[in-house]
């Protein structure tokens, strides 16, 4: 796909979306990039977990193992237009001003370690913060499967008030993207009743704090 075309549309979905204001600033994004090039990614993304090695990834709850897999040394047609797109100064800057008033843009660097992420049904992560130094964490969607509205709703990221109340404001739909900006009271989780929860994950962080990770 043509890289101004999709970061056109891309930048038109950003723009264009609304800030969520409880239970902490989020914004939550549906068919944030056009059809054919998601469809693209989506099976580029499954033909890597059902042929390549995963690896455990045990950040989520100490009774059951995740499955993921870096994209950071990966070369690929579609993994690098993503990279591209959300390495671009003009989505960054159209990001950040959903959070932050006045912030220089070229302090703000993407993280390019993609991480994919595959979870089993039945499983739960911890309500936890992101660290702050991620100045915007994002949750890309990546559905396997026809789901209801329900299954939808069930299996999106979890937002938590203050008094750890679940928020359900998102839904785990295909094409879609849910943005937050991590502080001290950001707690989220999530909770699976399906058999194939696929998330692509990534941050933004500020440049003097990305080579600590």
């Amino acid at each position: 796909m043509n890289f101004d075309n999709l970061k056109n549309h891309v930048l038109d979905r950003i723009n264009n979306s609304d800030v969520g204001k409880f239970p902490f600033y989020n914004v939550y994004i549906e068919n944030i990039f056009p059809d054919d090039f998601y469809r693209s990614l989506k099976k580029k993304i499954l033909e890597y977990k059902y042929n390549k090695e995963l690896e455990d990834r045990n950040w989520d709850n100490p009774n059951f193992m995740n499955k993921k897999l870096s994209l950071k040394n990966f070369d690929d047609s579609e993994i690098n237009l993503f990279r591209k797109v959300f390495d671009d100064s003009d989505i960054k800057s159209s990001i950040m001003s959903k959070f932050y008033y006045n912030f220089s843009v070229d302090e703000i660097v993407f993280n390019h370690d993609l991480q994919l992420v595959f979870t089993g049904k039945d499983r739960f992560q911890k309500i936890h913060t992101d660290i702050p130094a991620q100045f915007v964490s994002v949750i890309f969607y990546i559905p396997e499967d026809e789901l209801t509205e329900t299954e939808k709703l069930d299996n999106a990221t979890i937002l938590y008030d203050k008094e750890l109340k679940p928020h359900k404001l998102s839904k785990f739909s295909d094409n879609t993207v849910a943005f937050f900006a991590p502080h001290f009271y950001s707690y989220h989780g999530f909770n699976t009743t399906i058999e194939n929860r696929n998330t692509l994950l990534f941050f933004y962080a500020q440049k003097d704090l990305i080579k600590r990770f």
